[in-house]
């Protein structure tokens, strides 16, 4: 019920005994969600073979983003830039731009191992649909780059050290004209 990022430090960091440890104490609702899965996949595969019977091809709609609380994050953080968030820059349509709220990806990284994350997704996506189209595909090649903290917060932190009772203070001497 809670993102990857409230979890224990132990679940959050993949400590191999807390996993083990965890899987045990909740292994039938693991194993529930591991069969609803089977469940639909099931489901999904009966429904396309339909659709394919019938000359019905299935569009699947890729995002070029995950979310940050995702089971891909979690599992592979090192492929994901978790200092910043992606998101469209200021134009003519919006002018204050678009925060998508979604980590950026470390690129580099993912060159080493010849791109491995997106084959094996684009793979699985095509294994469910007759057609992909990548949503926000322009982020690839051209996105904007939001600091999870701009420095403009540790300007925030810095006043904030000041008491409250303190800012209020200061605030009302000024209202009076002192």
């Amino acid at each position: 019920n809670r993102a990857w990022q409230e979890w224990p430090e132990a679940l959050r960091e993949h400590y191999p005994d807390a996993l083990a440890e965890f899987a045990r104490q909740n292994a039938p609702q693991v194993e529930f969600y591991a069969y609803l899965q089977w469940i639909a996949q099931q489901q999904w595969a009966a429904l396309r073979n339909y659709a394919q019977q019938r000359k019905i091809s299935l569009m699947g709609d890729l995002p070029i983003y995950v979310g940050g609380d995702s089971a891909d994050v979690w599992s592979r953080r090192g492929l994901f830039d978790l200092d910043a968030q992606g998101g469209a820059p200021p134009d003519y349509f919006n002018w204050l731009g678009q925060n998508w709220s979604s980590p950026l990806y470390q690129w580099e990284r993912m060159q080493g191992d010849g791109y491995a994350w997106w084959t094996d997704r684009v793979r699985f996506h095509a294994r469910c649909f007759d057609g992909l189209r990548f949503d926000h595909f322009r982020g690839v090649s051209e996105y904007w780059r939001i600091p999870t903290r701009p420095a403009i917060l540790d300007e925030i932190d810095r006043e904030t050290e000041i008491p409250r009772v303190a800012k209020e203070y200061r605030s009302e001497e000024r209202r009076v004209g002192k």
